[in-house]
């Protein structure tokens, strides 16, 4: 885990001389596990969370960026067996790589996707531990679209965003049985 973390830091280090804008984030989120086999009597519902981060982009061309950004997500699940409600509470450390594509020159709508690779830190249920059962990583897909508006020296963003886990977390699972995560994310951010 620290090897994972200080080659992160290295490339942002390294990346950072040659950055053209830095990114500040913040924002919330719906997250929810996507379980199978489906049982009966076990519902899986959205979970709130909250994010906050921050970014880089490489380089940019016209209306193309590639940005690299690195999230702390407080994310997870709710469960209800048999009308008790349950909390799963699951914080990771995001590290989303992302292409953005303008439609204009300046204040601009853009869409953006890429892949995500997360550290798991901490999976708790009710606040019992239970690491110990998942793997230490997660990896997927994200999606979504924004807005840019200009200011003089910065810019602020507005962005919807679909995380879509890829892998099964479960460390030991039996055949046909999957938790992958998935989050639909609202982010609010300044541009330097």
């Amino acid at each position: 885990m620290k090897k994972f973390f200080l080659i992160f830091l290295t490339i942002i280090l390294v990346s950072a001389t040659h950055a053209y804008g830095f990114k500040l984030m913040v924002g919330g989120h719906l997250s929810k596990y996507a379980v199978e086999p489906d049982e009966p009597g076990i519902e899986f519902k959205n979970k709130t969370g909250f994010l906050v981060g921050g970014g880089i982009e490489l380089f940019k061309v016209p209306q193309i960026s590639f940005e690299i950004e690195g999230l702390y997500f407080r994310k997870g699940s709710k469960v209800e067996i048999i009308g008790v409600e349950r909390d799963y509470v699951l914080d990771v450390i995001s590290v989303p790589a992302l292409a953005k594509v303008k439609f204009l020159p300046g204040p601009s709508p853009y869409v953006l996707g890429g892949g995500e690779f997360s550290f798991i830190l901490t999976h708790k249920l009710e606040g019992e531990d239970i690491k110990d059962r998942f793997k230490s990583f997660d990896y997927g897909l994200v999606f979504g679209a924004g807005y840019e508006m200009s200011m003089p020296g910065a810019s602020i963003f507005f962005e919807g965003r679909y995380h879509l886990g890829i892998a099964n977390i479960l460390k030991d699972p039996a055949p046909d049985e999957s938790i992958k995560t998935k989050s639909l994310v609202v982010i609010l951010g300044i541009k330097i």
